[in-house]
């Protein structure tokens, strides 16, 4: 697993101390409305796409313009300088492209419908997988209270156990099952809080928010019931 991690973060290896997680993420992520990437640039693609579009329709329609002019013509004898003013007003009109027009709207219009269906695309996968994610986070939120109560539940067969040894009442072959039922205990609890937490960092990346570690809002608070009591 170190190995693992040292790869995701390009290390060659990490000797470090890593904290090992204590608490549960807390309450669902806020939906801030958020698109991802991949829907950003489906809608940048579309809007592209339509101004294309727009661009070609234009060229078909009449295209009208206005130029002027004024010149001074040089002064010859004693004649004073003649002032010459022009002003044009004009349309122009394309009559015949060869069909490069109404093929280049086509192509266009073509491009537009292939980019909206894309984005229509990226919007519904981006759906499907938020609902995944909220699903696997509440089947993770259940998974781990069903895990802390059978760590209290082992907690409490231990502490009877351990007397019923000291009373002679029981042998050391039922200790020994009883301590051992406690550690699986713990075991299935850590492994439920690590799948918590990789839920809810996938959670955000549906909503296009990072993690708790990253944003350093991760909650500190204690763990709750038996977690860490010996």
């Amino acid at each position: 697993m170190r190995a693992q991690l040292a790869a995701l973060m390009g290390e060659s290896r990490i000797d470090g101390t890593i904290a090992p997680l204590t608490a549960p993420p807390g309450a669902l992520p806020a939906n801030l409305g958020l698109s991802t990437p991949g829907v950003q640039a489906a809608e940048s693609a579309l809007g592209a796409s339509q101004d294309k579009l727009a661009a070609a329709k234009r060229s078909l329609l009449p295209q009208f313009f206005i130029d002027g002019g004024w010149n001074q013509n040089a002064i010859q004898g004693f004649h004073d300088p003649v002032h010459t003013w022009q002003l044009a007003l004009g349309v122009k009109v394309n009559l015949w492209s060869g069909g490069a027009q109404i093929s280049a709207i086509d192509a266009a219009q073509s491009a537009t419908i292939v980019a909206r269906q894309k984005l229509r695309s990226a919007r519904l996968a981006l759906g499907a997988a938020r609902e995944a994610a909220i699903a696997q986070w509440r089947s993770e939120q259940q998974a781990y209270a069903a895990a802390q109560a059978g760590l209290d539940a082992a907690l409490q067969s231990a502490r009877i156990e351990r007397g019923n040894f000291r009373a002679g009442l029981s042998s050391a072959t039922d200790l020994l099952a009883a301590e051992a039922a406690l550690a699986q205990s713990r075991a299935a609890l850590t492994a439920t809080l690590a799948g918590w937490w990789q839920a809810d960092a996938a959670l955000r990346y549906t909503y296009g928010e990072p993690p708790l570690a990253m944003t350093g809002t991760a909650p500190v608070q204690e763990p709750l019931s038996g977690a860490a009591k010996p």
